[in-house]
């Protein structure tokens, strides 16, 4: 991580001066949604940390400042602070208004550098749900380049409404914006079921249902903490817990595709009880055919060594719930270790984009590389996703969930969730909760930058 101090470099705005960017108001005077982008910034950090991450959104946040900022009105909350000051600024007195007025911080105590930003905000809730809606909305805003979604923060009328009124003013506007506005369990008698396999069905009888609500003064209850679906180290969103949450838990969000095809599982369980060596070669093998398989059917110039690195990604961040956040060097290091197991006589694999030459380990199978690819990988299979119109070319469309995911389950993005996750359509218009999947460009529920050629594809998801 490195201590961002170049106002021109971070805003890439040379008009905006250190001035004009400390000439904001206080919460105390209005909310603004720089606010949002400024936690959506500071929370992406944590949980990245990587400087493409926390240049991105620190450069959106401040080209929102540069355009709605009234220098000759506003009076100045802090004089003379760099732009990273400022923006931990705002976060740190939006997480005040919630938790009692913050006490004045001279503008010297609060110059971190962006690395001890990291340590204090893993276990810092912002913004409450309201706020994170009106600050997504805020970036896809900016980010479509859309000035029709003109929404604004009102505390004084409850999230369902501010849920149908984004999703009418999207829809009148852009006709995009897909978005499950109410969702709710409806299960009564959690405590008695027992987590069974289900012969038809396939997924375990204890899974809430969940189904669509429209009652606009229905305002959803807190979402718990005690059922993490991701690694407790680097997460710290609130996550759904059904169980503690009562018979009628509302949880938003917004739908990200459906899915198109699926293969079998990615690795079949050792008759043994071990695991050999060459068996898991072949399966692995099979498994890089399936994926590339389903990446040609859904994007045709997709490559083998564009399949394999997206490979690479699924199975180093996606399938391993107890490891950390993988790194672009940790990703490199797994593919130069897949792509030395499938070298052989017949077989052309292309390096990774031509940047790492071959550094990886050329052992057969690098122990830390197989330790990932374990059991998380026995009851999972990959599947392809058709997104919503609105999100064609902004993320990737293979992605990986549990054995039972069939065609046609719907893949949204829940408030509360870090993952995004599997439903179901039930006949009775309710949805059967499968369980979280890993799709590529969207982990965690962050945006999660897509590398095709130079530029960096974003989505911005609400959770």
């Amino acid at each position: 991580m490195v201590q961002v101090s170049s106002d021109v470099f971070v805003f890439g705005c040379p008009g905006l001066q250190l001035e004009e960017a400390s000439a904001v108001l206080t919460l105390y005077e209005s909310r603004l949604w720089i606010v949002q982008e400024a936690a959506l910034a500071k929370r992406n950090m944590c949980f990245c940390g990587t400087l493409v991450f926390d240049l991105v959104e620190v450069t959106r946040a401040a080209l929102w400042l540069r355009l709605h900022l009234r220098t000759s009105a506003l009076p100045k909350l802090y004089e003379s602070t760099r732009l990273p000051a400022v923006l931990n600024a705002y976060v740190d007195h939006a997480h005040g208004w919630y938790h009692g007025p913050p006490e004045h911080v001279p503008p010297e105590q609060i110059e971190h550098t962006y690395n001890t930003l990291a340590t204090i905000s893993r276990v810092n809730e912002a913004t409450n749900p309201i706020d994170k809606l009106y600050g997504v909305l805020g970036l896809i805003n900016h980010a479509t380049g859309t000035k029709g979604i003109d929404i604004f923060p009102d505390y004084e009328k409850p999230i369902a409404w501010a849920f149908r009124a984004a999703a009418w003013s999207s829809i009148m506007s852009t006709s995009k914006l897909s978005i499950l506005l109410l969702v709710y369990n409806r299960e009564t008698d959690l405590e008695n079921a027992r987590p069974t396999q289900d012969a038809d069905d396939e997924f375990p009888s204890w899974t809430p249902r969940l189904q669509r609500a429209w009652d606009p003064q229905c305002d959803p209850v807190p979402v718990l903490t005690d059922y993490q679906a991701s690694s407790s180290i680097t997460s710290s969103a609130r996550s759904l817990n059904p169980r503690e949450a009562g018979p009628y838990l509302t949880v938003d969000g917004i739908c990200v595709g459906k899915v198109r095809a699926r293969s079998g599982p990615i690795l079949e369980p050792p008759s043994d009880g071990g695991y050999d060596i060459e068996d898991t070669l072949r399966q692995i093998f099979g498994m890089v055919d399936q994926f590339v398989s389903l990446a040609r059917k859904e994007r045709p110039p997709t490559t083998g060594g564009l399949a394999l690195r997206e490979l690479a990604c699924a199975v180093v961040s996606g399938l391993d719930h107890n490891r950390e956040q993988a790194t672009d060097e940790w990703i490199e290091h797994a593919y130069s270790s897949l792509r030395s197991l499938l070298l052989r006589p017949g077989v052309n694999i292309p390096g990774l984009n031509d940047v790492t030459a071959e550094t990886g380990p050329e052992a057969v199978l690098a122990s830390q590389f197989f330790l990932a690819m374990g059991s998380t990988c026995l009851n999972r299979c990959l599947f392809a996703l058709d997104p919503p119109s609105e999100l064609q070319g902004t993320m990737g469309s293979i992605a990986s969930g549990p054995t039972f995911t069939r065609e046609g389950d719907i893949v949204a993005i829940l408030y509360g969730y870090d993952w995004p996750a599997i439903l179901r359509p039930v006949d009775d218009g309710s949805w059967q909760f499968v369980g979280p999947c890993y799709v590529y460009g969207i982990m965690r529920g962050e945006a999660v930058p897509v590398l095709r050629g130079s530029d960096y594809e974003r989505i911005f998801v609400l959770c």
